[in-house]
């Protein structure tokens, strides 16, 4: 009776420079940096130095790659359970709380300049304007109608008690 010897598979031999490249490819964080390798990659190709099918898989490694450096970073934003100050961070990727106030610090930082749909009255607060459509930008034309306040500390610190803020804080 005859038996089947299965002999095992034997390792797939690759090029050093393609084994080298996939690695520095997994690891890039910039377009410069993989353009670079793509043009190294190129190099090996014609000097011959990968093996055949090395430099197609290397170039679908490199567009995988290319993929997921330009897609969009993902914005996380905090979820409003109520009155208060949210403050968020566009440079960390963060995005603006959805709040019924919008919030920005005064140059001296003696008062605050706030944009809000609703009506605000009380001690320290004064109404500047009402934002028109044609002053704003493509951005900011969801503001058209809303109302701009001016408040010192004592009278945004009050209205933190009622309403949901937001404020954008940034690194510089």
């Amino acid at each position: 009776m005859a038996k089947i010897l299965e002999f095992p598979k034997q390792a797939q031999k690759m090029s050093a420079g393609y084994h080298d490249l996939s690695r520095l490819i997994d690891l890039v964080g910039s377009m410069a940096e993989l353009e670079f390798f793509a043009e190294a990659a190129v190099v090996g190709e014609e000097d011959g130095k990968l093996l055949p099918g090395e430099y197609a898989k290397l170039g679908e490694q490199i567009r995988k790659k290319c993929q997921e450096l330009t897609a969009p970073k993902k914005i996380v934003t905090q979820e409003v359970t109520g009155p208060g100050l949210y403050i968020w961070c566009p440079e960390m990727g963060e995005g603006q709380p959805e709040c019924q106030i919008r919030a920005r610090i005064g140059h001296y930082g003696t008062h605050y300049y706030l944009d809000t749909p609703l009506d605000l009255k009380g001690r320290g607060i004064t109404f500047i304007e009402k934002h028109e459509a044609k002053n704003l930008t493509a951005s900011g034309q969801f503001m058209a109608g809303w109302n701009r306040y001016k408040a010192t500390e004592r009278a945004f610190q009050k209205l933190q008690e009622q309403y949901s803020i937001s404020m954008e804080s940034n690194f510089d």
